[in-house]
Parts: C-alpha cells; sequence; structure tokens
C-alpha cells in the first residue's frame, strides 16, 4: 500500500509538473516559473525511478529535498516578480489617471 501511494505521488508530480511546463511555454511565462515547473517533473520522474530502483533510497531523498527546495524558491521568486509587476501597474493606471483629470 505505501508503494501505491509513492507511485500514485510521483506519476502526479510529473502530471502537475509537465502540465505546468506546457502551460508556462503557452502562457509566455518567465524562467523562474518554468524552471520550476521543470524540477516539479523531474522530483516525479526520480521519484519514480526511485521506486524502480534505479536509485538508492538516500540517493532520491536527496534529490527529491533538493528539487523540492529549489521549486519552492523559484515559485516564490516568480510570485514576488508577478506581485512587483502588478504594483507597478497600478502606479502607471494611476499616474495616467490623475493626467487626464488635468
Amino acid at each position: 500500500m505505501k508503494r501505491l501511494f509513492f507511485n500514485v505521488l510521483a506519476v502526479f508530480l510529473m502530471l502537475a509538473g509537465g502540465t505546468l511546463l506546457v502551460a508556462g511555454i503557452m502562457d509566455g511565462q518567465g524562467p523562474p516559473m518554468l524552471l520550476g515547473a521543470g524540477l516539479a517533473f523531474l522530483a516525479g520522474l526520480i521519484a519514480m525511478l526511485m521506486q524502480l530502483g534505479y536509485f538508492s533510497q538516500r540517493a532520491g531523498n536527496m534529490l527529491g529535498i533538493l528539487f523540492a527546495i529549489s521549486a519552492l524558491a523559484l515559485a516564490y521568486r516568480s510570485y514576488r516578480m508577478h506581485d512587483a509587476a502588478n504594483v507597478r501597474m497600478n502606479e502607471l493606471r494611476e499616474a495616467e489617471h490623475d493626467h487626464d483629470d488635468r
């Protein structure tokens, strides 16, 4: 039962990462988002290969943790860049609105 859970988790990571990667490319997302989605896909692939015995438990865990931390850091960076862009757009809209009132 435990093995089934990890296989389902690995397939989910590969599907989620692959889907986000394709959607990000089609949507024109920035490199941090694409790299994070690619890392999620790669983490799922490593987890699946670990379940099949291609990696030792320790090596698979180290790679999984490294990919997870990297993906979270990149997702946060992408969020901050997107948030800063929204703030700047709002500032420009307000400045344009003030300019039109004159």
